[in-house]
C-alpha cells in the first residue's frame, strides 16, 4: 500500500478492501461487499454451499421452478383474460385518490357452481389484479365495492362506465407501456489480481474461456452488417468497434456491450470510450478469469444497479453470484445450491432470464421509481380523460363531472399562471393609460416591460424546454412500436456526464440508460418552475423606450 509520502494516488476503498481479502487465505469469495453497506449479494454466504442440487452422477440440477418467467405481470393480464371477451370498464377521478381505471370480467360456471370475478384496478401507485370468489358477495356487486375488495384503502364515491369504441386498445396500451423488447447489458472481463476500475476497462482482449462463454449466451455479429437492435452501438462508421455479441430471447432482443470489444485508447487510462456504454447500462455481467473477488463499488456509475458475476470452473461449469444495490428488490429465477451450472441451453435460459428480470427489478430502485411514478400518474390521468371524453362523444351527452374536473384542472395552470395573468392584466392597463396621456414626459432610463420578455409566446429564449407559458417536458410513454436507436431511448437530451470519482467524461445520449419505452418520450405538463420573466402580452401593450420618448 502506498506510504504517506508517496506520490502514488491513494487506493480507493474498494481496492483496499479487495487487496486485504487477497492477502488472506483462499478460497476467496466471488463478491466482497462494502463494509458500510448499500448492496446485497446472493448467495449471502460466498464460502459455504449445500450439495442438495446434484444428481447421482454429481452434475448440478436446474429445476423447472428456477427457470420461471419474466416478471412483467400484471401488465399482460388484460391481454390474456379480457381482450376479445365480454368485460366492463369504469373510470373515475377524485381529489386525494387520483385517477383510477377498473376492469371487471365475470365468470359463470353453472355446472360446477364456480362463479368468480376477475378485477384489474389501475391506480397511480400501480396496477393490481385479483380473482374474487362470487360467494359471499352481493348478487350484483357495484364497481366501487369490487375496487375496494382489491384495494381496501381507496375511498372513491363514483365510477363512470366506459362506453366507447377502441377503449380496449387504450387500456391495453396503458397496461403494456412498461413492457420492453430491447435490452442491453454490459460485459466486463476481470483477470486474476485486478482490483481497480481502470484495470477492468483496460483489458485489451479477453481469454478463449470468456469467448466460449459469450458464444453460449449470444452470437458474434459484425456491427457493419447488423440490422437488429444495436443498443447505442455504431453500425455505420465503426466508432464502437467492429464486432459485438447479440441474441434474441423469447421475442426480446439483447445486445451485449463487451468491454474488450469496444475501442481501446492508448492515452486514456479510464477508457471512457468503453465506460460511456457500460457505465450507462443498468445491469452488467462480470466474467472472472480467476478467483479474484469483485466489489460492486469498483465501477463508479450512477446507473449500474446490478451485477451477475460468473466464474468458470473445470469441466465446462460456471459458478454464479448476484449482487445489487440495496434498494433493488430480489429478482428471480433463483440460484441453485450450490450456485453452479453446466454449460448448455439450460444455463443460457437461466442467465438471460436473470439479466432481464434484474433490469426490471432495478426500475423499482429509488433513482428510477420516482421517475416511473411521475410518468404513470401523467399517463393514467390522460387515460381517464380520454376515456371520459370518448364516452361522452359516443353517447352524445355533455361531459361528465369527472371530465369537467380534468378540464378545469388543466385550464387552471396553478398559482404561477394566475400570477402571470394578474401581472399581464395590470401591465396592459397601465400601458393603455400611458398611451392616452399626451405631452407627458416619460423617464428614458426605465422600461415599461418591467423585466418581462417580449419574445413570442411559444418560445423561451433561455429555456427552450419551457414552452407555452412555462410548460416543461416530462417523460411519459408514447405509442407502441416506435424503436429508438439506443434501445429504449435516453434520459433527457443532449449529453450525459458520468462521474468516475477521478474526473468526468461526456457521454453521448445514444449510450444513456434505455428508459424511454418504460418511462416514456416527452409529453407536456404545467411546470411549477415557470418564471415571471417569461410572461408575454399583446403587441398593443409593448412600448419600447424609444417610442415612449417620442410620445
Amino acid at each position: 500500500m502506498p506510504g504517506p509520502g508517496s506520490s502514488i494516488p491513494t487506493w480507493t476503498p474498494s481496492r483496499q478492501r479487495l487487496e486485504g481479502v487477497l492477502r488472506s487465505s483462499p478460497p476467496y469469495p466471488m463478491v466482497v461487499l462494502p463494509a458500510e453497506g448499500g448492496f446485497w449479494v446472493d448467495p449471502s454466504d460466498q464460502r459455504i454451499y449445500h450439495d442438495s442440487s446434484f444428481d447421482s452422477e454429481g452434475n448440478p440440477v436446474i429445476s423447472d421452478s428456477l427457470l420461471g418467467e419474466h416478471e412483467d405481470s400484471p401488465c399482460r393480464t388484460f391481454r390474456a383474460h379480457f381482450l376479445q371477451s365480454e368485460h366492463f370498464n369504469f373510470c373515475g377521478l377524485e381529489e386525494g385518490v387520483g385517477p383510477m381505471v377498473l376492469s371487471v370480467k365475470y365468470y359463470n360456471d353453472a355446472e360446477n357452481n364456480d362463479n368468480h370475478i376477475r378485477v384489474i384496478l389501475r391506480l397511480t401507485s400501480g396496477t393490481q389484479h385479483k380473482l374474487l370468489a362470487a360467494d359471499g358477495l352481493p348478487e350484483h356487486p357495484s364497481p366501487i365495492l369490487l375496487a375496494r375488495m382489491v384495494s381496501p384503502d381507496i375511498s372513491i364515491s363514483t365510477l363512470q362506465p366506459v362506453l366507447c369504441p377502441r377503449a380496449s386498445e387504450l387500456l391495453l396500451n396503458f397496461d403494456e407501456h412498461v413492457l420492453v423488447n430491447n435490452f442491453k447489458f454490459g460485459v466486463v472481463y476481470q483477470r486474476v489480481g485486478q482490483t481497480t476500475e481502470e484495470a477492468l476497462f483496460g483489458n485489451r482482449i479477453h481469454s478463449p474461456t470468456m469467448e466460449r462463454f459469450l458464444e453460449m449466451i449470444g452470437r458474434r455479429v459484425l456491427l457493419s452488417e447488423h440490422t437488429g437492435y444495436r443498443g447505442g452501438l455504431d453500425t455505420q462508421f465503426g466508432q464502437t468497434g467492429e464486432y459485438t455479441f447479440y441474441t434474441d430471447h423469447q421475442g426480446k432482443e439483447v445486445m451485449f456491450h463487451v468491454a474488450t470489444l469496444l475501442p481501446y485508447s492508448e492515452t486514456d487510462s479510464q477508457q471512457l470510450q468503453r465506460k460511456r456504454h457500460i457505465g450507462n447500462d443498468i445491469v452488467s455481467l462480470v466474467f472472472q478469469e480467476g478467483s479474484t473477488p469483485f466489489s460492486p463499488d469498483m465501477v463508479t456509475s450512477h446507473f449500474l444497479h446490478a451485477y451477475i458475476v460468473v466464474q468458470p470452473l473445470e469441466g465446462d461449469r460456471y459458478r454464479v453470484s448476484v449482487t445489487a444495490r440495496s434498494d433493488v428488490p430480489y429478482f428471480g429465477p433463483s440460484l441453485p445450491s450450490p450456485p453452479v451450472f453446466r454449460r448448455g441451453p439450460e444455463f443460457r435460459e437461466w442467465l438471460l432470464c436473470k439479466l432481464i428480470n434484474a433490469e426490471t427489478a432495478c426500475y423499482k430502485a429509488e433513482k428510477f421509481s420516482k421517475l416511473e411514478q411521475r410518468t404513470r400518474t401523467s399517463l393514467l390521468s390522460n387515460l381517464v380523460e380520454e376515456l371520459t371524453s370518448k364516452t361522452s362523444d359516443f353517447l352524445g351527452i355533455p361531459p361528465t363531472e369527472a371530465n369537467t374536473k380534468i378540464e378545469k384542472s388543466e385550464e387552471s395552470g396553478g398559482i404561477f399562471k394566475s400570477v402571470k395573468k394578474a401581472f399581464a392584466s395590470r401591465t396592459k392597463s397601465t400601458a393603455l393609460a400611458e398611451m392616452s396621456v399626451v405631452g407627458k414626459s416619460l423617464p428614458k432610463s426605465k422600461s415599461s416591460s418591467s423585466g418581462f420578455s417580449t419574445a413570442p409566446h411559444h418560445h423561451h429564449p433561455h429555456h427552450p424546454d419551457l414552452e407555452d407559458g412555462g410548460r416543461r417536458g416530462l417523460l411519459a410513454p408514447g405509442r407502441r412500436g416506435a424503436k429508438s436507436d439506443s434501445g429504449r431511448g435516453s434520459v433527457g437530451t443532449g449529453s450525459v456526464t458520468s462521474s468516475t470519482g477521478r474526473g468526468s467524461s461526456p457521454i453521448s445520449s445514444s449510450s444513456s440508460p434505455d428508459l424511454t419505452a418504460r418511462l416514456g418520450p416527452t409529453i407536456h405538463s404545467e411546470s411549477d418552475t415557470s418564471s415571471l420573466n417569461s410572461m408575454e402580452y399583446d403587441g398593443s401593450s409593448r412600448i419600447s423606450p424609444k417610442k415612449r420618448a417620442s410620445l
